[in-house]
C-alpha cells in the first residue's frame, strides 16, 4: 500500500537516524519518551514535537525522522492526561528537563513544532519557559487560536457529518479530551486559547495552514497572525492548499481530494525552516 509520509520521508537527505527511548517521572507518575537524532555526538539542538490528539510520536515516527534528517534531536513524550493545550504542557516541560539534565548530545537551544492541538501547546510552553530553555522558534503547524470557537465548530461539524467520516472521527476526540466546555467553563477555554498567552512570547512563530482545512480552519492562523502583528511579535503566516497538515492520510482521500499536494508542501516548507534556523545558527557561530 502507498504510504505518503515515507515518501516524504525517502525524498530527505540520507542521514542515519538513532532512536534513544528513555522514561521520566511527573507527580510520581512515569512517563514513556523518545527521542529520534541523527548519529553522532552532537551537539545538536532538541525539538521537542507535539502531534496533536490523534497519535503519539513512536506511532508515527516518520515525522520526527524527517526533522531528525535535518540535522536535530527530535523528542516526543506520553501524556500523563490528554488534555487539550493543558495536561501536556507540563509533561512536555517535564520530558525537556530530563533531556537537557540527561543528555551530552544537546546544544541547549529549543525549538518547538507542534501539529494542531500540539501546536497551541508548544505556543503555550513558550509563553511559559521560553528564556529557560533557550526557544529560538516556534513552527506550529494547523493551531487554534481560540478553543471555544474551536469547539463549537466540534459540535457543528459533528453534527452535520457522519460519525464514521475521517474527520468527524478525529473532531471528536477535541470534544472528548476537552473535558468541559465554554458555558461551563469559560474562563478554562480563555486561559488555554493561544489568543490569550501569545503576548508573553518573545521568539519568532512560524505558523503553517492549509487554505481547506476542515479540522481546524485556516483563520484561527490568520487571526493568530494579526494578534500577534499589533503585539509587535515576529510572526510569520505560510497557507498551502488543500487540507495541509490535517489531510487524512489515506491515499483514495488524498486522490479524490488532490490533498497531497498540501501536505506535501506544508512538510518541504517545514523541513526548509529547520534547514534554514539551521545554518543561521551555523553563520552565527561563524561570526
Amino acid at each position: 500500500m502507498f504510504n505518503f509520509p515515507k515518501f516524504l520521508y525517502h525524498l530527505t537527505p540520507a542521514v542515519p537516524v538513532e532512536t534513544i527511548e528513555f522514561k521520566h517521572k511527573r507527580d510520581n507518575v512515569e512517563l514513556k519518551a523518545v527521542i529520534w537524532k541523527p548519529k553522532g555526538p552532537g551537539p545538536f539542538t532538541l525539538i521537542p514535537f507535539d502531534v496533536g490528539l490523534q497519535f503519539r510520536i513512536w506511532e508515527i515516527p516518520l515525522a520526527a525522522k524527517i526533522m531528525a534528517r535535518s540535522g536535530y534531536a527530535v523528542m516526543g513524550t506520553e501524556y500523563k492526561r490528554v488534555e487539550i493545550a493543558k495536561g501536556e504542557v507540563n509533561d512536555f516541560i517535564n520530558a525537556i528537563d530530563h533531556c537537557y539534565n540527561n543528555f551530552s548530545f544537546l546544544n541547549k537551544e529549543t525549538i518547538l513544532v507542534g501539529v494542531s492541538m500540539g501546536g497551541a501547546t508548544m505556543l503555550n510552553i513558550a509563553s511559559k519557559v521560553g528564556a529557560k530553555y533557550d526557544i529560538k522558534a516556534v513552527i506550529a503547524m494547523g493551531p487554534f487560536a481560540d478553543l471555544a470557537r474551536a469547539y463549537y465548530y466540534t459540535n457543528g461539524y459533528l453534527g452535520a457529518h457522519n460519525r464514521i467520516d475521517e474527520r468527524a472521527r478525529l473532531l471528536s476526540l477535541y470534544q472528548k479530551y476537552a473535558f468541559t466546555n465554554p458555558v461551563e467553563d469559560p474562563k478554562e477555554f480563555f486561559i488555554r486559547s493561544p489568543l490569550n498567552f501569545v503576548k508573553n512570547i518573545k521568539c519568532p512563530v512560524y505558523l503553517v495552514h492549509g487554505k481547506k482545512d476542515e479540522i481546524v480552519s485556516v483563520d484561527h492562523s490568520i487571526q493568530l497572525y494579526h494578534k500577534m502583528k499589533e503585539l509587535n511579535k515576529e510572526v510569520y503566516l505560510t497557507i498551502f492548499p488543500g487540507e495541509g497538515i490535517h489531510t487524512p492520510l489515506k491515499f483514495k482521500s488524498m486522490m479524490r481530494r488532490f490533498n497531497f499536494i498540501g501536505f506535501a508542501r506544508t512538510w518541504n516548507h517545514v523541513h526548509k525552516l529547520l534547514n534554514n534556523l539551521r545554518k543561521k545558527k551555523v553563520n552565527h557561530e561563524k561570526n
